[in-house]
Order: structure tokens, then C-alpha cells, then sequence
């Protein structure tokens, strides 16, 4: 090939790849748009250095060519395996989606219950169901629980991704199952752009298959993930197939780590944070530890109805931080933390995709609820223990209109 078509080819290789970096820092308003750039630089370059090795005489530029191609497969190789060993702590134990072969058993009958309109002392919901023996025990975790797979459900919407994110102490992501006081229900409308949170109040008394009447939050502890989702699945027909499972209490490294978050806080959570009260309607910068508070916090309103809500309002800010604020800081923050705290069934391509439409797209909308909804449910005891007995048709139907419209 003659000198001067070497010269054009090299030529448009360099302004290829500087043209795509000038637009990627300059233009580029989206990580999505941003990682396609990058990716099509970098395949600019790989050809360029393919074609400097196929053209270039002299040897030691046909060497130095090779060097420098050798280097960009390395570090690409090297991604990959970063890549696959991170989601592969994030997959560890992860419940398998599999058919159902059998029928759902007939959920027994709800046992007799002493009913109350007063809301029981807070120690009372902290008492276990012992099913078995009808007899009250102190809270124990099940470090041997049987995992039960989750099973399949016909979509009821190709629109709605649901995902339940259930928190758990950081211990007990490796060592069993403990109860889930988070049961958090992420409702993510595509091509709405909404997203709506729906908390599964963790005293709610259901039917659990194979386990009799118990609080909903057991679930976790006698058959994991795969229990848990079933349940919810059966008692109001949704169709989730997803979930993450965190450290909850680990949160607090987080929130340290990208700087705090803003919450809108009373005076009453204030003073329980120990934060200075700045008014009605004004938001309050908590570091990890008072974020930590004000998610656990379940005396200054209504016991679990507040906890629950504090979560929720937890989750939105921690969502805005991160997405107004989203830099290398953040984004190696987030994976350090998920690495450490996370476990999921989501694959690496789903979470990409969510993590470039949630974090990287248009503005979100976000509504929050919980379940059971207002005037569903009713303060009792049962063995000594409270509970919350629920109209559980009522609260299907509720949450449908709530997440579909239906």
C-alpha cells in the first residue's frame, strides 16, 4: 500500500477517536450515551492498531503496535473477570425462578384471635408465633432455613418490572435467614417513567404455605427469598420474580460515603436523631449513622406504620442523591457496597439496564403506599403475641389499582 493511503488511513483513525472523545465530554448528557461512545473509541482504536500491525515495515513498530494492542485486550480482560467476580458475590446463593409443578395447598383456616382497637406495646410484636406449640418464644433466627425456589408467574404487565427488596442484618446474608423487618416492593413502569414504592407491613398475619398463620416477615426465616415472594405472589396475585437482598444496617457506610442525604424531617424525628429541628417543610442533612436511626425509628409515630414510612422516605432521598450526584465517587461507592451487603437474582444485563434508565434517564416519578392500606386491618393478639390481622382481598384489590390502574 502505497505511503500516503497509510497516512489518511492513520489520520482518520486519530480524528475518529478524538472527534468521539471531544463529544463524549462535551455533548454527551447521559451514561448511556457516554458508554457508547467509549465502546465505539475503543473499537476505533483496536481496528486502527489491527491495521498498524497488517501495514506497518519496520519491525519494531509492528512490535510496538502488538505491545500496545496486548495491553488494551489485557485491561478489557481484566474488566471481565472484575466484572464476573462481582456478580458473582452479588449472585451468591441466589434463588433459582423454576415451575410450579403442584397446586398451592388450601390455606388453613385463620385461628381465633383476641381482637384490640388500642395498639398493643411494641414488645408485644417482637414476640414469636410458635405455630407448633401455641406457646409464645423469644425471637430466634433460623440459620438452616430450606430455601424454597421462586415460582413462575405469567407477567401481568410487559411494561412493570417488580422487585422486592428485603433487608436483613449484614450477618445473616451469609450465615441463613433471620425475619425481614424491610419488605419493600420496587414497581418500575417503563414506559410511564414511574416508579411506585409499596411496603409490606412485617406484622401482617397471613397463611404461609407449609408454616400455618404467621407474621409475613417469617417467611424470610423458614424458606428465604423464595418463600417470602410466593406468599406475597399467592395472597394478592402478583407476578414478582425478582429480588435484592441487603445488609440494611450497612446503609450507613453508604450514606457516609456519598456525602449524607436530605430527608424532610418533624420535629419529633429530630429530636429522636438528635438533629437540629430547622422548621416545618425543611429537609435535614443526616450522615450514616443518624440515616441509620431514622430508618429504625418506630417511636415517634405509630410503632411499624412509621418505621415502614420512614423507609420509604429513606429510599427516595438516598435515590435522589445518588442520581443528582451520580460520579466516580458514587459509582465506586455503590459497588463496594453492593459487593459487601447485596445478594440478588438479577442478572448482570437486567441490572445494567435498570441502573441506565433509573440512574441515566429521563426524571422518575415516584409514588409510595403500603400495605395494608388504611381501614384493611385490625390490632390483635394471638398466644400473647400481636399481630395484624388484614382483609387480604381487599388489599389484592387495593394494590392492583395502586401499581396497574385496574
Amino acid at each position: 500500500m502505497k505511503p500516503i493511503f497509510k497516512i489518511i488511513i492513520a489520520a482518520l483513525v486519530v480524528l475518529g477517536v478524538a472527534a468521539l472523545g471531544v463529544f463524549t465530554v462535551f455533548f454527551a448528557d447521559t451514561m448511556r450515551l457516554r458508554l457508547i461512545l467509549c465502546i465505539c473509541a475503543a473499537l476505533l482504536v483496536l481496528v486502527g492498531l489491527i491495521l498498524g500491525i497488517v501495514l506497518s515495515k519496520p519491525r519494531w513498530l509492528k512490535i510496538l503496535y502488538g505491545c500496545v494492542l496486548f495491553v488494551l485486550v489485557a485491561a478489557a480482560g481484566t474488566a471481565y473477570f472484575v466484572g464476573a467476580d462481582f456478580m458473582s458475590s452479588l449472585n451468591e446463593g441466589s434463588v433459582e425462578i423454576t415451575e410450579r409443578l403442584s397446586p398451592a395447598a388450601t390455606a388453613a383456616p385463620m385461628p381465633e384471635l383476641e381482637y384490640t382497637d388500642e395498639a398493643p406495646a411494641e414488645e408485644e410484636f417482637d414476640i414469636d408465633i410458635d405455630t407448633d406449640t401455641d406457646t409464645e418464644v423469644e425471637a430466634t433466627l433460623s440459620p438452616e432455613a430450606t430455601p424454597v425456589p421462586i415460582y413462575k408467574r405469567d407477567r401481568l404487565s410487559e411494561d412493570v418490572v417488580n422487585i422486592l427488596i428485603l433487608g436483613q442484618d449484614a450477618d445473616r446474608l451469609y450465615s441463613g435467614y433471620g425475619r425481614s423487618d424491610v419488605m419493600l416492593l420496587i414497581s418500575y413502569d417503563r414506559t410511564k417513567g414511574t416508579i411506585k414504592l409499596l411496603s409490606f407491613m412485617r406484622d401482617s398475619y397471613v397463611p404461609i404455605e407449609g408454616h400455618n398463620w404467621n407474621r409475613l416477615n417469617t417467611c424470610i426465616r423458614f424458606g428465604g427469598p423464595g418463600l417470602i415472594i410466593n406468599t406475597i405472589n399467592e395472597l394478592f396475585d402478583l407476578d414478582i420474580q425478582y429480588y435484592v437482598t441487603l445488609a440494611f444496617d450497612e446503609f450507613k457506610t453508604l450514606v457516609d460515603n456519598i456525602g449524607g442525604i436530605d430527608v424532610e424531617l418533624n420535629q419529633k424525628e429530630a429530636n429522636r436523631i438528635g438533629v437540629r429541628w430547622a422548621g416545618e417543610g425543611e429537609t435535614h442533612h443526616l450522615n450514616g449513622t443518624q440515616a441509620l436511626i431514622f430508618v429504625r425509628d418506630r417511636k415517634t409515630g405509630q410503632g411499624d406504620f412509621s418505621r415502614t414510612e420512614h423507609q420509604r422516605r429513606f429510599m427516595l432521598a438516598l435515590y435522589d442523591k445518588i442520581r443528582s450526584e451520580m460520579n466516580f465517587n458514587t459509582l465506586t461507592s455503590l459497588v463496594n457496597f453492593s459487593k459487601g451487603y447485596v445478594r440478588t437474582n438479577l442478572s448482570f444485563a437486567d441490572i445494567t439496564a435498570l441502573g441506565l434508565e433509573l440512574l441515566d434517564g429521563p426524571a422518575i416519578e415516584i409514588e409510595t403506599a403500603r400495605m395494608p392500606f388504611d381501614g384493611t386491618w385490625r390490632y390483635a393478639r394471638v398466644n400473647g403475641a400481636s399481630v395484624l390481622p388484614i382483609d387480604i382481598e381487599a388489599n389484592a384489590e387495593l394494590i392492583h389499582e395502586y401499581l396497574y390502574g385496574e
